[in-house]
């Protein structure tokens, strides 16, 4: 097997928002998919809250985190059902809080389908910032304790990629964000940097960002 990354001693901390940095390959998102307990760290531990993850009911845990990547899946129905993907039992209050709370309410509201809008194959009925907002209140539905964001803005033109940094942001201040990037100027905004270089992942300050750039 393959190591992506060693020797690592982190902390995430709850209520914050964590920044993970690196190259592409450098295995950001293989920290992501620890989290999600999708891999098994091979030594050591991760612990949530005093508890190790392995004693976690793991359907239970994965129900706590919310995941926005860049490339998410919609499948060929209405705006509805793709948001209950994150909630099968949510009530239509629920989902609609989920959507004011992901900025795409006003426009869903003003569709002559409304909530039963049909999005296409895979969302190409809907724009790439339409298909970022309504993945993000299918995150948001559940109330998550965790909310990671994998380079959720990647494939956004950059007004676009503006307007939904600024969502996650103003998500984050109510939550335990964890956003994964290779941006600076969105690595900048958080409370916390990690980077991943060289297999080892290591706190750093945003001086030592800057210098980067």
């Amino acid at each position: 097997n393959k190591t992506v990354i060693d020797n690592v001693n982190i902390k995430i901390r709850q209520g914050k928002v964590t920044a993970i940095h690196g190259h592409s390959g450098s295995g950001k998102s293989t920290v992501a998919d620890l989290l999600l307990a999708l891999y098994s760290p091979q030594k050591g531990s991760i612990i949530i809250n005093g508890k190790e993850l392995s004693d976690y009911n793991l359907v239970k845990w994965r129900k706590l985190i919310g995941f926005v990547s860049q490339d998410n899946y919609l499948f060929h129905g209405t705006i509805l059902e793709n948001i209950l993907i994150g909630k099968e039992d949510a009530t239509i209050e629920e989902v609609n809080q989920s959507l004011k709370e992901a900025d795409a309410y006003n426009y869903i509201s003003k569709l002559n389908e409304g909530l039963n809008t049909q999005v296409g194959e895979r969302g190409l009925l809907l724009s790439g910032g339409q298909k970022q907002r309504i993945a993000i209140a299918r995150a948001l539905i559940r109330k998550p304790e965790l909310i990671i964001f994998d380079e959720a803005t990647s494939a956004l033109d950059y007004e676009t990629e503006q307007n939904i940094m600024n969502l996650i942001f103003k998500i984050a201040k109510n939550n335990t964000v964890i956003i994964i990037s290779h941006k600076l100027d969105i690595i900048k905004r958080a409370d916390y940097i990690l980077k991943i270089e060289n297999k080892m992942i290591r706190e750093m300050n945003k001086i030592e960002l800057l210098n980067e750039v």
